[in-house]
């Protein structure tokens, strides 16, 4: 990836248009390595401003691009807690899922199943998982490749605030299964939460 559109995506430069149409092909748009897009990048960032009527910003043509790890940009959001990025993506999805590749953008998961809700539910960040839940209840029951679901990892972690949010959107969806044959009943009591062992017992 040219250094200056490397740049101009991390600052999140209004000029980011015009350095895209100037960069060349995708491939040339990554990064070595890692494979991160000028999407992945802004994204992390979290300076990227698009208009909300911009569907045609260069750098949405990455919304479902996923890096060597299997990351989406939104994954990359999700992790790293910008939610108005997050916000921005989920907003594009809802009018660009079905019609490119056939994909639902907040269910894709990475290489180790995770969805975007599991990575921001791994790193604490709440105000991403109440926008996932609520643009998306489903999230809850989905299971990653340790078969973790996202309520389980937030009461292992002792992430109660998060574990409350995903229960009080989604309790009809959820999931309560854990890794190694746990549940989230059990991982309550190994963390001697009372409270969260009666909330989730109610």
């Amino acid at each position: 990836m040219d250094i200056e559109l490397n740049r101009a995506a991390i600052d999140g430069r209004q000029d980011l248009c015009e350095a895209m149409r100037g960069g060349g092909s995708n491939h040339e748009q990554e990064t070595r390595g890692e494979k991160n897009t000028v999407l992945h990048i802004a994204t992390k960032a979290g300076k990227l401003q698009i208009a909300e009527e911009d569907d045609h910003h260069p750098a949405l043509r990455f919304l479902y691009y996923q890096n060597t790890e299997g990351n989406t940009p939104l994954h990359i959001a999700a992790r790293s807690g910008h939610v108005e990025m997050a916000r921005i993506l989920v907003v594009r999805a809802r009018r660009m899922d079905n019609v490119q590749q056939n994909k639902k953008l907040v269910s894709m998961r990475n290489k180790e199943e995770n969805t975007a809700l599991h990575e921001a539910v791994c790193h604490n960040r709440f105000e991403v998982v109440k926008l996932l839940i609520d643009e998306y209840p489903n999230l809850a029951s989905l299971l990653n490749s340790s078969n973790e679901c996202p309520l389980f990892m937030a009461v292992h972690r002792s992430f109660y605030d998060v574990a409350k949010i995903i229960l009080n959107t989604a309790a009809a969806n959820c999931s309560y299964q854990g890794r190694s044959g746990m549940n989230v009943m059990y991982a309550a009591a190994i963390r001697s939460s009372e409270y969260i062992y009666i909330y989730i017992g109610r």
